[in-house]
């Protein structure tokens, strides 16, 4: 079992003990890559701009952009039982490369409710680094067929962007992102839709956060609204809670790093939701990164209480250990990836738990070299995972996947 001492309690004193300990440990628990460890999934053409990955209850569906000259196209590639082998990919729509402003670490996103589908993602503005407002499309028929959103949530010239999108078990979609809305940070707003087209009035969940931070969602099987998201002073990561019926609530931040910076670290987290399969307790599951001093990289915490507090932080991988994720499945287990940085390149690497967090079992590599990058994980039906990556393959980049 590791973290970085698996002998030792969590919240070692400094980094610079947890990443030696985390060493001398890797030495004998970290596995080298498997056999045949992924496989391509998408185009035999172009390079991925960006892409996302949600699971279904028959299984996984993906978005990319693909990049081709002056061009970018949205893909919809469905991965359920139902698809063909292999998947079955539908073009949704295309863009001018000028005009398309989400890319890896501020990607677009999917999410699946009924027939209907739903992809987002960022457009050129009058924002920072020309960064503007989202844009949506929408399918009514599982994908088959796409149109555009004529009317998004909060129409605007401006940024919007670091964004998610979950679905409730009534089938409401959700949609967080960060909009500036002030003279300092941005604001993270929130608006729901039952169709994708027709959107709930904008709801401000914190109007100071970090600018540039991913969003991380989660919603529980009574439909409780968990937010991870990048505080603006200190800069660690923070959760905010929504009951059904009711507002917004700030909760603890997921680690008391206090972190001071002036600068966006373009670092957001993973959060999920378990429940304990011989009772119904929920537990709150959250992977961030911090470049506190003396505590720099990736942490698990776990919190039994909706997040108004969280147990002691347990580092994950090397002092490199960046771009985490998270998920939980069925069965209570947890998975969770990451990428770091060493003399071979970067590393992708995974760590799984089946008691909910309470122990892991020793790290997997799933990618060596090929500068692998944004890793992403998610539940599969009937448990387990898989995981998702991008890395370089003949000169262009390219998604791919492998089960875990």
């Amino acid at each position: 079992m590791v973290g970085r001492n698996p002998t030792k309690p969590v919240g070692l004193p400094t980094r610079h003990i947890a990443t030696v300990l985390w060493a001398t440990v890797c030495l004998s628990s970290c596995s080298p890559p498997e056999a045949n460890p992924s496989r391509m999934v998408g185009p035999q053409d172009g390079a991925i701009a960006a892409y996302d990955v949600a699971p279904t209850d028959a299984g996984p569906i993906i978005a990319q952009a693909v990049r081709d000259d002056d061009r970018i196209t949205l893909l919809y590639t469905d991965r359920t039982a139902s698809a063909a082998p292999g998947g079955q990919e539908r073009k949704v729509i295309e863009l001018d490369r000028a005009d398309f402003k989400s890319q890896l670490g501020n990607d677009l996103r999917v999410a699946s409710s009924g027939e209907h589908r739903l992809i987002v993602w960022q457009t050129r503005g009058e924002g920072f680094r020309g960064r503007g407002p989202l844009r949506m499309a929408v399918s009514d028929d599982a994908g088959r067929n796409w149109q555009p959103v004529e009317e998004p949530p909060s129409p605007t010239s401006g940024d919007q962007g670091f964004m998610d999108l979950e679905v409730d078990p009534s089938g409401l979609f959700h949609l967080v992102w960060l909009e500036k809305t002030g003279s300092t940070g941005k604001s993270v707003i929130h608006a729901t839709s039952s169709d994708g087209r027709h959107w709930s009035p904008p709801e401000i969940v914190d109007a100071v956060a970090c600018e540039c931070c991913s969003n991380r969602l989660a919603i529980d099987s009574q439909g409780a609204l968990y937010l991870l998201y990048r505080d603006l002073a200190p800069r660690d990561m923070r959760l905010a809670n929504k009951q059904p019926g009711g507002s917004w609530t700030r909760r603890a931040r997921a680690g008391g790093f206090d972190w001071e910076t002036q600068s966006c670290p373009h670092q957001g987290g993973g959060l999920a939701v378990s429940s304990e399969p011989s009772s119904e307790k929920t537990s709150l599951h959250a992977a961030v990164w911090t470049g506190a001093r003396d505590r720099t990289g990736s942490y698990y915490l776990r919190s039994e209480d909706t997040g108004i507090s969280w147990g002691e932080a347990l580092p994950m991988g090397a002092e490199s250990a960046n771009q985490v994720d998270l998920a939980a499945d069925e069965r209570g287990g947890l998975a969770l990836t990451w990428l770091e940085v060493g003399p071979e390149g970067t590393r992708i690497a995974l760590a799984t738990s089946d008691d909910g967090g309470r122990t892991w079992e020793a790290t997997r590599t799933l990618a060596n070299g090929d500068a692998a990058s944004r890793p992403r994980v998610i539940p599969l039906e009937g448990g387990g995972f898989e995981v998702f990556w991008t890395e370089e393959r003949e000169e262009r980049r390219v998604l791919v996947s492998q089960k875990a």
